[in-house]
Formats: C-alpha cells, sequence, structure tokens
C-alpha cells in the first residue's frame, strides 16, 4: 500500500464543492424549479452529512461564494 500521500497532517481540511445540472438546450423547458430545489437541497443538506462521515476532521463547503481571507 505504501505511505499516504498527502500525509495525513498535511491533508486538506477543508473542501470546496460545486452543483451544477447539465441539460440539453432541446430539453431547457423538462428543467423544472422543483429540479432545482432539489439540486439547492442536496447542497444545502450535504454538509452536515459530510462532517461526521469523516469524523468531523473535515468540513465541506457548497457555495460558489469565496470565504473571507484569514489574516
Amino acid at each position: 500500500m505504501g505511505p499516504r500521500v498527502p500525509a495525513a497532517a498535511d491533508a486538506p481540511r477543508q473542501i470546496r464543492q460545486a452543483y451544477i445540472s447539465i441539460i440539453r438546450p432541446s430539453n431547457i423547458e423538462q428543467l423544472r424549479r422543483r429540479d432545482l430545489r432539489s439540486l439547492a437541497r442536496m447542497r444545502e443538506e450535504f454538509p452536515a452529512f459530510f462532517s461526521p462521515a469523516t469524523e468531523n476532521r473535515m468540513t465541506v463547503r457548497t457555495t460558489l461564494t469565496p470565504s473571507p481571507r484569514r489574516r
């Protein structure tokens, strides 16, 4: 198996994800508000699942707005 790369001490503690819906232009009429709400709900609820799944070692950001810079 070999050494872990990156080592646990150097691994990222926060990841970012974006959620998108890809459809064919001819199917734009099929994209419903319900579908967009479902996608938004997944994006909003995933962080609450992710942290416990990583034993609170990691967090996930699912927004597209940049986080404030740390000083």
